[in-house]
């Protein structure tokens, strides 16, 4: 059985993206997609250290401005090298999905795309085929965060948009 780190060791691996760290509140949240009408979404996003594991949890729950039910994505960021970013995440609207991309220390950035998505067998259709997200830390309080998604039926579109404050 391998050995577990230290606490502080497993988290000096993600130094480089410890300003996610904390909850961050939508200030403006929109979206559009080519089949559906614009709408505005709040959303709580939150970014806690794993307990004993080289991973960053991701945790975000939204309110959507036309619908009742809320969305939520679990998961968790991992760094296997300092400019790379890898983040596993599962929906309950049935999707999981496996994203990898790069880190900019110096725009304090996070590109992802997805390596690869999987859905359970009565997830709505147009199926989801790709994505990409960006977040960003435009000052030391303040996050943005963009989504962009490729369907059977759109070529790569954005699809949500938030400005967020840090309350935490």
């Amino acid at each position: 059985m391998p050995v577990k780190p230290a606490k502080q060791d497993c988290h000096e691996c993600l130094d480089p993206i410890a300003w996610l760290l904390g909850r961050w509140v939508t200030e403006d949240g929109h979206g559009s997609y080519p089949y559906t009408p614009s709408f505005y979404f709040h959303e709580e996003l939150e970014f806690i250290y794993s307990e004993d594991e080289p991973l960053l949890d991701f945790m975000a729950t939204a309110k959507h401005s036309n619908r009742s039910l809320s969305l939520y994505e679990r998961g968790y960021f991992h760094m296997p090298n300092p400019r790379r970013v890898q983040l596993i995440g599962t929906h309950n609207n049935g999707y999981t999905a496996s994203e990898a991309g790069r880190y900019r220390a110096s725009i304090k950035q996070i590109k992802l795309k997805s390596v690869t998505i999987t859905a359970k067998p009565d997830v709505l259709r147009p199926y989801v085929l790709k994505t990409r997200r960006i977040f960003k830390l435009l000052s030391p309080n303040t996050l943005e965060y963009k989504r962009y998604v490729q369907t059977e039926i759109t070529p790569m579109t954005l699809y949500v948009r938030g400005i967020y404050k840090k309350v935490e």
